[in-house]
């Protein structure tokens, strides 16, 4: 009895200690992502990286971080927008940047212009595989301290 008692309490504990590994592992993931994003895509973020950053955010499909690059005046509900891209994750849909370059073409105080290149490469099951290759150029404002994207973005 004490030998099955004693290699249940075995595979708990063996159990207990993958979950909690697994669960720092992604704290320590977390961490790091967000580092990165306040780092790399903060507020002294420049307009380029400004732009850069609400592509990445349109990528992963994350609708609270695009906001955070879209000015006030021109962006959609935040309800809106993360049910919607919601829905397009449930259903499947992955989007990938790739070869993407961003340009200061312009910054004159508290505006500024900046070209967009690259390939947007998309997949939805309901409308299959696409590419785009992309050439804007997306208006920016400084609002708040952050450079803010006016208008399209595509």
């Amino acid at each position: 009895m004490n030998g099955m008692v004693r290699r249940g309490i075995g595979r708990g504990i063996g159990r207990d200690i993958g979950r909690d590994i697994g669960r720092d592992i992604g704290r320590a993931a977390l961490c790091a992502a967000l580092a990165f994003s306040l780092c790399c895509c903060g507020p002294s973020a420049g307009p380029e990286r400004s732009v850069e950053c609400a592509m990445q955010a349109l990528a992963r499909l994350d609708a609270v971080g695009l906001v955070h690059y879209l000015c006030a005046e021109t962006a959609p509900p935040v309800d809106e927008l993360r049910q919607s891209m919601a829905e397009a994750r449930a259903q499947g849909a992955r989007m990938e940047l790739a070869e993407m370059r961003y340009e200061l073409l312009e910054q004159d105080g508290d505006e500024a212009r900046v070209r967009m290149t690259g390939l947007l490469k998309a997949d939805h099951p309901s409308q299959g595989p696409s590419r785009e290759r992309l050439d804007e150029t997306v208006q920016l404002r400084l609002e708040d301290g952050r450079w803010k994207i006016c208008g399209g973005l595509m």
